[in-house]
Formats: structure tokens, C-alpha cells, sequence
């Protein structure tokens, strides 16, 4: 049997030369799903190449298209490194450009916050789950700094943080940034949305937001007198979804922030219509190209899968789009007396 292995995006594809239901069984108990005739897909990660390369050598012969193989290499080289940062024992140089900018701030990190800092800065989304009380807000302003990340930060978090945690860390850490403190009645927080339409003369401007306020319905397309309403999803605050009032331009951000992601990016659906309001509009805020996206989260599982998940597939959502299948994968499940998986 001869295989051939691509990868696209964040996807890899095997495929083999001849009909061999066998063959598709193993793909299947593999993990990896139907893409065509003699073809399955697989989440590109190490776990999955190892698995999907020691397969084909072991049962046939075995070729590469072009990129293949270095984007392979380069992805167990990202992993490998993204292991030695996370350690509890890492350190790392602190980033000229945090040093240069911020001196204070970078003299006040401890080495599992500087390995911190070199690994969100290289990464476009990464969650932060070091313990409580570790000094992960630190982190991420000066991971964002260090990245030379500029403009418009939105951070969704709880009320509490939006009032006083956020503002003083930011002012202790970053103090020529310029802070949106979005909290009060609706009238006081639109007041402050609205200066978003002046551009910012600070480098940052820091928009801090109460969870809550991301919170998108969806509402089914109906017949109304004969006449078709399409679904759409509305949004509590669409100021933090659009630039202007009509809706017709996208508004990106530079950088998104969820602070206690596991309270706000909780789902075991990937379609935003199946999801809870805040989660739908978690979903829904868009980001520049190259942009950052960073959950942080002192207790990203407490107690359910589906807390994990849901932040993975914020973070992720081309590579984790099945709960079921990563439960699968990664825990034990049993047959539900119903059928389906428990």
C-alpha cells in the first residue's frame, strides 16, 4: 500500500492508493475523520503526525507532498520548545523591546514569568493557567508589550476585575496606556464605548468590559404575513462588535483578553447558535490579522471537560471543532444508556 501525507491550515490529510476498508477502520479508531475516497483528516498536532507516520510506515510505503515535512518539523519543534517554556523550572531572557520600554516591569518578573512572557509573545493565542495569586495579569501586559502589540485591547472580565484589578495593574505595569473602564449603568457604558471612535494617542488602549456584556442571541429565521426573516444574532452591546451604528464595518481588535475563562468560554457546542449567549458572543469579536488571543484562567477544568474545551475552541477553533471527539480521545468514556457517549 502507498501513502501520502499533506498537511493544509491546521489540518493533515493521509491518503492511500487502493480500497481498503481496513484501512479506513484504523483511520476511524485513529481519531481521524472522512475527508473523500481513500482520504481521512487529522488535527494537525504531534501527537496525531507521530501517529499517522508510524501507520503508514508500518503498513506500506510512505511520501510526503512538498511542505509537508517541514511544516511537521517545525510543529514538533513548537511544541517541543513551548514544553521547556512551560516547565515549572523555566526561565528565559527577558525580550529587549519589554527591557527598552518598560524596565520596571521587566525587572519585576520572576523566571517562570519571563518563560511566560517569551511564550505568549511568539504565540497568537495561548491560555495562561498558572495558579491563582501568580501574577498572570503581569504577564499578559507585559507578554503584549514585548510583542509590540499597539491599539485597540478588549479584556472581558468579571465585574470586580474591571474595576479594580485591571485599572491598577495596567497603571502599575504599563502606565502610558490609556484605559476604557466600561462599567455602570448602560448610559455610562456606551458613554465610554463611544471613544472608541477617536483613535487612542496612547500605544494601548485598554478596554476593560464586564463579561456579561459580549452576551449575542440568536434568533431563528421565522415567516412573518409570508414574508422570510432571515436568522441573525443580536448583540447586547454592539459597539463592541462593530465601528459604527448601521453594523456594516467589522470592528477588530489588536488583541482579545478573557480573564476566568472558564466561567466565560464554558460550551461542549462549537456552533454559536447552540451555545449560551455569552459564549455565542465570545465567539463572535473579531481580531486583526496577527492579532493576540489569550484566555487566562487559574482553574481551567474546575471539575468539567467542557470548561477546557470551550476555551480550546476559542482559542483553536479550526483544531478543536468536536468536544466528543476530544473527550475521546483524551479520556474514558462509556456507551450512554441512550446511546451516544458519557
Amino acid at each position: 500500500m502507498q501513502y501520502s501525507i499533506s498537511t493544509e491550515g491546521e489540518l493533515l490529510y493521509i491518503q492511500w492508493n487502493k480500497k481498503a476498508p481496513s484501512v479506513e477502520r484504523d483511520m476511524h479508531q485513529m481519531g481521524g475523520a472522512w475527508q473523500d475516497f481513500n482520504c481521512y483528516r487529522f488535527p494537525l498536532d504531534e501527537v496525531n503526525a507521530k501517529k499517522v507516520l508510524r501507520y503508514a510506515k508500518q503498513n506500506g510505503s510512505l511520501s510526503l507532498s512538498p511542505g509537508a515535512k517541514e511544516t511537521i518539523k517545525d510543529m514538533i519543534e513548537t511544541a517541543r520548545r513551548a514544553e521547556r517554556l512551560t516547565r515549572g523550572d523555566a526561565d528565559a531572557e527577558i525580550p529587549k523591546l519589554l527591557l527598552d520600554v518598560a524596565p520596571g516591569t521587566a525587572k519585576a518578573l520572576r523566571p517562570y514569568q519571563r518563560a511566560a512572557v517569551e511564550f505568549m509573545s511568539h504565540n497568537e493565542a495561548t491560555l495562561l493557567a498558572d495558579d491563582p495569586g501568580s501574577g498572570k495579569t503581569l504577564q499578559t501586559i507585559a507578554s503584549l508589550i514585548a510583542a509590540d502589540v499597539r491599539g485597540d485591547i478588549l479584556v472581558m472580565a468579571p465585574s470586580i476585575a474591571v474595576q479594580v484589578a485591571w485599572p491598577a495593574e495596567i497603571a502599575r505595569w504599563s502606565p502610558n496606556d490609556e484605559v476604557l473602564r466600561v462599567s455602570g449603568t448602560r448610559k455610562a457604558r456606551e458613554a465610554e464605548l463611544a471613544k472608541l471612535t477617536k483613535a487612542s494617542k496612547a500605544p494601548r488602549r485598554w478596554v476593560l468590559c464586564n463579561i456579561e456584556m459580549a452576551k449575542t442571541k440568536y434568533h431563528q429565521q421565522v415567516v412573518i404575513d409570508g414574508k422570510v426573516r432571515k436568522n441573525f444574532y443580536k448583540h447586547v452591546y454592539p459597539e463592541l462588535f462593530y465601528l459604527n451604528k448601521d453594523q456594516k464595518k467589522i470592528r477588530e481588535w489588536d488583541a482579545i483578553i478573557v480573564d476566568e475563562s472558564h466561567r466565560a468560554l464554558i460550551t461542549k457546542k462549537s456552533r454559536p447558535s447552540d451555545q449560551t449567549q455569552t459564549r455565542c458572543g465570545m465567539g463572535k469579536l473579531r481580531l486583526k490579522e496577527g492579532g493576540k488571543r489569550i484566555a487566562i484562567s487559574g482553574t481551567p477544568f474546575r471539575g468539567k471537560p467542557e470548561n477546557l474545551w470551550g476555551t480550546l475552541n476559542w482559542l483553536f477553533p479550526e483544531q478543536y471543532t468536536s468536544f466528543w471527539n476530544w473527550v475521546s480521545r483524551w479520556f474514558e468514556t462509556n456507551s450512554g444508556f441512550f446511546g451516544g457517549t458519557e
